[in-house]
């Protein structure tokens, strides 16, 4: 079964939920005083989180999907 993890939203919206197998890499993102970190996904989709990289990360390295 996947896991997933719940990110905060880069700016306004609701929280995002994330199939963490599923990610292929992802990188920090700023834009208009706005700090986050860029998702990027095995079906060449992308998405914006509020969460740092290292939450990420940590998110990833909880589930044993590294």
């Amino acid at each position: 079964m996947s896991k997933t993890a719940q990110f905060k939203p880069y700016g306004f919206g609701q929280y995002c939920y994330v199939v963490l197998d599923q990610i292929t890499h992802f990188e920090p993102y700023s834009s208009n005083n706005d700090s986050g970190t860029k998702i990027y996904f095995e079906n060449g989709t992308d998405l914006l989180v509020g969460d740092y990289p290292e939450k990420v990360r940590d998110a990833i390295e909880q589930s044993g999907e590294v």
